[in-house]
C-alpha cells in the first residue's frame, strides 16, 4: 500500500476512511444476523431512520458535487479533488445504508408505497425509474472517472466527467425527491 499510494495521498485517505465503514457495516450485519434466529413473537416493527439518512447523504452529495465543479472550474484542483473524494464517500456511505435498509430493515417495514393516482402516479413512476435506472449506470462511470484522474489521464477524466458529473448529480437530487415524494408529499392511502 505504502509503494501505491506514494505521491498519491487520496489513495492513502481512501483506504483509512474505507475502514471505519467496513468495521461499521461489519457491526451492523452481524447483530442483524444474530437477531434473525430468534423466533420470539415481535413487536411491530419501528419506522426506520434509513430513508431520511439516505437522504441527507445524498443532499450532502449534491452539494459537495456543485461545490467540486466550482472548484475545478476556479482552476483550484486540489480542492477539487478533496471534494470530488467526499462526493464519492458520502455517496458510498448512501449505497451502504441504502442496501442495508432494502436488504435489511425493510424485510421487517415492508415497502413504502406511493399512494397516489393518475397523473401524480406516472411523475412519481418517471422519477423512480430515471433515478434508479441513471444510478445503476452511474456507478461504473464513478469508478472509470475516479481511476482516471488517479492515472492522471486528464484529456480521458475529463470527457468522461462531465456525463458522468450530469448522471451523478442528478442521481443524488432524484434520490432526496424520491425521499420526499415518499415520506413528506405521499397522499393518505
Amino acid at each position: 500500500m505504502a509503494l501505491a499510494s506514494a505521491g498519491r495521498p487520496w489513495v492513502r485517505d481512501l483506504a483509512r476512511a474505507s475502514v471505519p465503514v467496513a468495521c461499521a457495516l461489519a457491526t451492523l450485519a452481524s447483530s442483524g444476523l444474530a437477531q434473525e434466529g430468534h423466533s420470539a413473537a415481535k413487536p411491530a416493527p419501528e419506522p426506520s431512520v434509513l430513508p431520511l439518512l439516505n437522504a441527507c447523504l445524498n443532499a450532502t452529495a449534491s452539494v459537495l458535487l456543485v461545490a467540486g465543479l466550482v472548484a475545478i472550474k476556479r482552476g483550484r484542483r486540489e480542492l477539487h479533488e478533496r471534494l470530488m473524494r467526499a462526493a464519492f464517500l458520502v455517496s458510498s456511505a448512501f449505497l451502504a445504508s441504502y442496501l442495508w435498509y432494502h436488504f435489511g430493515a425493510q424485510k421487517e417495514l415492508g415497502p413504502t408505497k406511493f399512494h397516489g393516482v393518475g397523473v401524480a402516479k406516472f411523475l412519481y413512476l418517471a422519477l423512480l425509474a430515471s433515478h434508479v435506472l441513471l444510478a445503476i449506470v452511474n456507478l461504473p462511470m464513478v469508478l472509470r472517472t475516479l481511476w482516471l484522474a488517479h492515472k492522471e489521464r486528464w484529456d480521458d477524466h475529463r470527457r468522461l466527467a462531465k456525463p458522468t458529473f450530469a448522471i451523478w448529480l442528478y442521481v443524488s437530487v432524484t434520490g432526496v425527491l424520491v425521499y420526499l415524494t415518499l415520506y413528506h408529499w405521499n397522499p393518505a392511502p
